[in-house]
């Protein structure tokens, strides 16, 4: 090799070969740096090699292979994405013609000439390959007019790398008017739908955005938010609004929770007894542990010595004939219902104990019935008797000791058949302060009642209160009240007597606080014992007497004086 000295150092030979290269000339003063730099590290060895060779030998590799790659590339202008230019006479698009790295491609001879095509093939008919713009003094090559609103949005031409617009060339003009070209990453522009620009004439160019993806009937919330679009956006202003992470939908309230019907109502288990039935000392004790009801038309007939157990809250209906003759009733634990009569049921209760019974207030009942109570007793109940529009008798029966919320008795008489209430002892209950042992009452024409011999003992209360609108006709004889603030209490809600038929004689009244008798009206209340032979007290018309009070309007003269020996003592 022509000037190749070997005593001189390998890299200085190299460096003094390249210099008589024309080509290489301008990379000379790289390579003596290089050279530079390994003299310094002169005398540094590793492995028996000097570092002055090594460093610029793998330098200058590096740097032959570059040019090898270089030389040996294609000479076909590359396409590349269109950018927007502006200048003072206007606005256009034009091509860029850029490597791959996004620079100018100065250095591509192709790339300087914006008529140039690929050799040896004519573009397609109508194509003018020669159309470039003047803004100021920068000339832009713009592309054939395809149809289309903008480059790259076509098909490709014939015989064109893809994209097919001719470069720009370079220039060393600034832009028309001074402003700086934005180049924007190419994969941030997306292609428009502009609409096309009428013949000779250039579109004010809209702000690119991306283009929207059609919508999903099903849209799904995307997997993470979207990266915005940094390249139009001003450093200094970053949005601030926050991506849902979700698409957003309406509220919608949350379920409610399902409101459900109120539940059907639990059967009651009840066995039915139909028939003529009968219950014997050899079926006792009778386990009522469900209710029972005797059907209409049937009989049930319970033998002396049977008892007849009945779970709590356990009552016995009666539609039929019940017949129970020295028998017991009495609750398992607690207190049971207790006995009902229906319409036009019959209850027949002789020598009977009822215990426990009384639940909801009442013992035994009878509505439209016949109910019959003799020689029985009612204690440690809940209640008492009740008759509505029955007939009703009631006789040689104790009523007491009982924890009852109403009267004892309590009658309502009916319109047809009658009312007795004979030879009981009615008293030493717990009724209400102010409440009456025996309540008779009507609302409407009734059928007469007798209240006698029986021993009504008033406690704090009344021993028998008598409250109707409706005439009445009735007797209350030879009966011994005993105690309360009022012995009798004649309630009437009518202005006159007419038509009342009730005689109230052969009475003990006795140790009542405020009146032995009160009333409304100016009943007859002559020939009863009011506790002292002087006769009852009244500052008008018996200042003499020390008998208990009288209440006003009362006919009393004359009165007895002695107890009658038809009311019963204690």
């Amino acid at each position: 090799m022509n000037g190749f000295d070997p005593t001189r150092s390998i890299v200085g030979q190299i460096i003094t070969f390249l210099h008589r290269i024309n080509p290489f000339s301008s990379i000379m003063p790289q390579l003596n740096r290089m050279h530079a730099l390994g003299q310094q590290v002169k005398g540094t060895r590793k492995y028996g090699m000097r570092w002055e060779f090594l460093i610029p030998l793998v330098a200058l590799l590096i740097l032959a292979g570059s040019l090898l790659l270089r030389a040996l590339a294609p000479t076909t202008p590359r396409n590349l994405p269109s950018r927007t230019v502006t200048g003072i006479a206007g606005t256009a698009t034009a091509q860029a013609a850029m490597t791959a790295t996004g620079y100018p491609a100065a250095s591509n001879p192709a790339s300087t000439n914006p008529n140039s095509v690929t050799p040896g093939v004519s573009p397609p008919p109508g194509v003018d390959t020669t159309a470039t713009a003047t803004f100021g003094s920068t000339v832009v090559a713009v592309g054939p007019d395809t149809g289309y609103p903008n480059p790259g949005t076509g098909p490709e031409p014939i015989g064109q790398a893809p994209g097919g617009v001719p470069s720009v060339p370079d220039t060393t003009n600034p832009p028309a008017g001074g402003n700086p070209i934005s180049v924007p990453t190419p994969a941030l522009i997306e292609p428009t739908t502009a609409p096309v620009p009428p013949p000779n004439a250039y579109p004010t160019p809209e702000p690119q955005q991306p283009q929207q993806p059609p919508a999903q009937n099903n849209p799904q919330p995307p997997a993470e938010a979207p990266t915005p679009d940094t390249g139009t956006q001003d450093p200094a202003a970053q949005p601030t609004t926050e991506i849902p992470a979700v698409t957003p939908t309406e509220d919608i309230p949350p379920t409610p929770e399902p409101t459900l019907p109120p539940p059907t109502p639990t059967s009651v288990p009840l066995e039915l007894l139909s028939g003529n039935v009968r219950w014997t000392t050899a079926d006792s004790p009778v386990i009522l542990d469900i209710d029972h009801a005797l059907a209409s038309g049937s009989s049930l007939t319970i033998d002396p010595g049977v008892e007849v157990r009945v779970a709590p809250g356990v009552q016995f209906t009666v539609a039929g004939t019940l017949r129970a003759q020295g028998s017991r009733f009495v609750a398992t634990e607690g207190r049971w219902e207790g006995i009902a009569g229906t319409q036009g049921s019959t209850i027949i209760l002789d020598q009977v104990q009822i215990r426990q019974a009384g639940q909801s207030g009442t013992a035994i009942s009878s509505t439209g019935g016949t109910l019959v109570v003799r020689n029985s007793s009612l204690n440690d109940n809940g209640g008492g008797i009740v008759s509505i529009g029955s007939s009703l008798d009631v006789r040689n029966t104790q009523i007491s000791g009982n924890a009852i919320a109403g009267p004892a008795v309590n009658v309502r008489l009916p319109e047809r058949g009658a009312v007795n209430i004979v030879d009981n002892i009615i008293g030493g209950n717990g009724t209400p302060a102010g409440g009456a042992q025996v309540l008779i009452s009507a609302e409407q024409p009734a059928a007469p009642f007798a209240v006698e011999g029986n021993h009504l003992i008033g406690g704090s209360g009344v021993g028998m209160i008598v409250n109707t609108d409706q005439p009445l006709t009735g007797t209350i004889r030879c009966n011994s009240f005993d105690g309360g603030n009022v012995g009798l209490q004649l309630a009437v809600r009518r202005t006159d007597t007419g038509g009342f038929n009730l005689v109230i004689e052969n009475n003990a009244f006795e140790r009542q606080t405020t009146y032995g008798v009160t009333g409304t009206l100016g009943f007859n209340v002559t020939n009863n014992w009011w506790s002292d032979p002087s006769g009852p007290r009244d500052a008008g018309r018996n200042p003499e007497g020390r008998g208990v009070p009288v209440g006003v309007n009362l006919q009393f003269q004359p009165w007895l004086a002695g107890r009658a020996a038809c009311a019963p003592t204690r």
